[in-house]
């Protein structure tokens, strides 16, 4: 017996690609594009292929690597910490609490309805402060 997992068995179109043609395809210089349209399944199989065969990756494969998360708008590059950028309607938004009668002096205050400011509250998805109904 040998030490290699044996390939999984596939189904359809896939089941009757020769591995060793792929294989002879991408020595060739074949991309994973090309290598799919000339045995009329997708790229993912001819992936597949190859990852169970061991042959090296055709050209066309993009790369898995885990992504940087890249730093937030409104952070200071210059220190670890995070520095918010929070306008001033959302700041005062959020210093009234989500109790109905700051959120009607917001509403005024800022030029829009009651059921808006409640909605731009929600929004938030603050919980509501001590005082203030659920």
């Amino acid at each position: 017996m040998t030490d290699q997992p044996q390939p999984r068995k596939r189904r359809g179109k896939a089941a009757l690609i020769d591995p060793a043609r792929v294989r002879q395809m991408v020595a060739d210089g074949y991309s994973r594009i090309e290598v799919a349209e000339a045995h009329d399944v997708s790229t993912n199989a001819i992936d597949g292929i190859c990852k169970d065969y061991g042959i090296r990756s055709p050209k066309g494969v993009p790369r898995r690597y885990k992504a940087r998360a890249k730093p937030d708008k409104g952070t200071d590059r210059t220190s670890s910490t995070p520095v918010p950028n929070v306008p001033p309607q959302t700041a005062s938004l959020t210093a009234t609490g989500g109790r109905y009668a700051d959120l009607r002096a917001w509403a005024q205050r800022w030029g829009v309805t009651e059921v808006k400011a409640r909605q731009c509250w929600h929004e938030l998805r603050l919980p509501v402060s001590k005082g203030g109904q659920l």
